[in-house]
């Protein structure tokens, strides 16, 4: 996921750091320890023993540990087999593996600079139920 860009980790907290605050940066940031507080960051990785409570935003969010708090991602949000969120989540693309647990709502977007592909998607879903009915013949 994050191999796409050629990022680089920049700021790692470990397993046996706990911080409390708020943490911004345009690079990845990988959590295997606690963080209370809100992240906004070019891409996240929540190692399996990292614990987040708080709001996370980032282009990128790869979920193995536990967030508590709402996840907003620009592009992809993967919770991996293990990982937990207990909390709303919105993104472009989400991926949940087997194995993985999630409480909340989740709202998905087409990016800002996404077009509708087919010019028929903008027309109402009322018009397209009836075409839809006209065009079966039951008999």
């Amino acid at each position: 996921m994050f191999r796409k860009r050629n990022s680089t980790l920049e700021t790692f907290i470990s397993k046996d750091v706990t911080i409390k605050g708020e943490l911004m940066t345009e690079g990845v940031v990988r959590i295997d320890g606690n963080f209370e507080g809100s992240i906004s960051a070019g891409g996240v990785i929540i190692g399996k023993s990292g614990e987040i409570k708080g709001d996370v935003s980032a282009r990128e969010i790869m979920v193995g540990g536990n967030v508590v708090g709402n996840i907003d991602a620009k592009e992809i949000i993967e919770i991996k087999p293990g990982g937990e969120v207990q909390g709303d989540i919105q993104t472009f693309k989400l991926i949940i593996s087997e194995g993985a647990f999630f409480i909340g709502r989740s709202s998905m977007q087409r990016p800002l600079d996404a077009a509708p592909e087919h010019p028929e998607h903008d027309e109402p879903v009322e018009n397209k139920v009836k075409k839809l009915f006209k065009s079966i013949s039951i008999f």
